[in-house]
């Protein structure tokens, strides 16, 4: 019977940019990962064209960390995606307002 292997996936993981960034996932799962191994973590960071242009005005705005770390061995992967969702929710509440107002 093969053993079993932890994947931790996680909104929040600290990284070199943000080391104080979900420290507390970090410990949490690395102790687990002293009796099950951990294969990999995988720690989605929310990305838009933008970004750079208001870093203009806010140098720290969402900073963004390296695709790949490795941290104590493991395998850290921070892979960009864009909040499509919020986009979509935010301009259909907009027009919800809208009609309700008018």
């Amino acid at each position: 019977m093969n053993s079993p292997k932890l994947l931790v996936y996680s909104s929040l993981f600290p990284s070199k940019e943000r080391p104080n960034a979900g420290v507390f996932i970090r410990e949490r799962m690395f102790r687990v990962g002293e009796k099950i191994p951990i294969i990999v973590v995988v720690s989605p960071v929310p990305w838009f064209p933008l970004q750079g242009f208001i870093r203009y005005w806010r140098p720290h705005f969402r900073p963004q960390p390296d695709k790949y770390e490795c941290q104590q061995g493991v395998d850290v992967y921070f892979p960009r995606f864009t909040p499509v969702f919020y986009v979509v929710m935010r301009r259909f509440s907009e027009r919800f307002s809208k009609s309700e107002v008018g």
